[in-house]
């Protein structure tokens, strides 16, 4: 039996607020013709930052803006630097903290990351952001008592904050209390209409239920990112397990339309041409295509090796099958391949 390759269950980036947007700034001197002998040297935000802080070096918010575009850039060491500056000055202050908090994260000191948000509360009890990072960073933990108590309690300052419903929705799938989480994704998506990812784990919990609600949420994902290739993917193995392989197919393609490196768009492609179409040869087409993509795709090769199986060329599948056990030792699929064949 020919495995199908899932996404899994729950797709969002945890702590995406680490990262902290700071595009450089184009100026008319960083434009170059053709006939320029000198490049002149790319004025960078830390570059003014630094510039202002030689004159007002006793301003501690210079030095926790630096810090955030260092973090930005992944350089921890002058990030934590330049905050621990700030809090020299002003330890007051706790949106400090929460720079320290979010440095110690990035950099995946995690028992640091929590005592600095703590830290950040117990100077402003009412501070939404830190309950809500305290919250996430409990969901990372797998700590839901303390998620769940965290978002409560921002929720208490605002109870209008979808991204709480959002963590509290994510808690309880996580959980297995799919009721609870569908309540909680849906008032998120009620307080904050655009929230892409509680629509596409409204569609993931639908799905699981086979129920054709999920294209709904599918739909409204797509309709707020048209390009994405997870509510695609998503949708296109709804439609291929409700047996609709012509808009499953549609779906796929999409994705390589938009990724054509996006190796399980390859990968289901070739499985709905050997498991429905029994076309072994275009499905191996799609597995090799997978594999060109993944060397390391066990599944792939598993699969590629049983259309050759099934047109009878055992050398090829018993490469593949080989293949797929080096880079997963105990597929017992590939295992019992071999045995079919002969190794």
């Amino acid at each position: 039996m020919l495995r199908l390759n899932r996404q899994p269950f729950l797709l969002f980036s945890i702590f995406s607020f680490i990262l902290f947007s700071c595009g450089t700034k184009k100026t008319g001197a960083d434009e170059k013709t053709a006939s320029d002998t000198v490049v002149t040297k790319v004025i960078t935000p830390v570059d003014q930052i630094t510039e202002r802080i030689k004159t007002e070096p006793g301003n501690p918010e210079l030095y926790a803006e630096r810090s955030k575009y260092y973090l930005a850039e992944k350089k921890f060491t002058p990030a934590m630097n330049d905050i621990n500056k700030a809090i020299a000055m002003d330890s007051t202050k706790a949106s400090y903290y929460l720079t320290v908090a979010n440095i110690h994260f990035a950099s995946l000191n995690i028992p640091k990351s929590e005592e600095a948000f703590k830290k950040a509360i117990s100077l402003d009890n009412k501070n939404i952001e830190a309950y809500l990072k305290l919250s996430e960073l409990y969901l990372y933990l797998k700590k839901y008592k303390e998620s769940i108590a965290n978002a409560n309690e921002a929720l208490k300052i605002d109870k209008h904050l979808a991204k709480a419903y959002f963590i509290k929705g994510y808690v309880m799938a996580e959980s297995g209390d799919t009721s609870r989480a569908i309540s909680n994704y849906q008032t998120c998506v009620e307080e904050e209409p655009g929230y892409y990812d509680a629509f596409i784990q409204l569609g993931i919990i639908f799905a699981t239920k086979n129920d054709p609600l999920a294209l709904q949420y599918y739909n409204a994902a797509l309709k707020l990112r048209p390009n994405s290739t997870e509510a695609l993917y998503d949708r296109g193995l709804f439609y291929q397990d409700a047996g609709d392989l012509e808009k499953a197919t549609a779906d796929y393609n999409s994705i390589l339309q938009i990724d054509p490196n996006y190796k399980n768009a390859y990968y289901n492609l070739g499985y709905i041409e050997v498991n429905f179409k029994k076309n072994y040869q275009k499905a191996i087409e799609y597995f090799a295509k997978a594999i060109d993509k993944d060397k390391y795709y066990a599944e792939a090769f598993y699969n590629r090796g049983y259309c050759y199986e099934m047109m009878g060329d055992k050398q090829k599948a018993r490469a593949d099958y080989k293949a797929a056990l080096e880079n997963s030792p105990k597929y017992d699929l590939a295992i019992n391949g071999i045995k079919r064949i002969g190794g």
